[in-house]
């Protein structure tokens, strides 16, 4: 593992969630956690994506632009890269 890839584990980890940003690992590592520790880790990064698509739309100058910001929080691995991306730059 490469030490930014490292980095990034760790801060994941510090932040509560997963530190995994594929479906394969993350699949794999929630079948090691307990029912309300899988909640728990759902539920902060739900949290956290959601802080990020907020803080987004408030700054969408438009309407095509607030559309075109929220269609993409529909797509589950762009939440995962937004998600990725904030705990990156923290």
């Amino acid at each position: 593992m490469r030490d930014i890839e490292i980095e990034l584990n760790i801060k994941a980890m510090n932040a509560g969630i997963l530190p995994a940003f594929n479906s394969t690992e993350i699949d794999k590592l929630l079948e090691t956690l307990d029912e309300e520790q899988t909640r728990a880790v759902k539920r902060k990064f739900r949290k956290m994506w959601r802080k990020e698509r907020d803080r987004m739309l408030k700054t969408a100058e438009n309407p095509a632009e607030f559309e075109r910001i929220s269609k993409s929080f529909e797509s589950r691995s762009k939440r995962r890269l937004i998600v990725k991306k904030m705990i990156s730059e923290q």
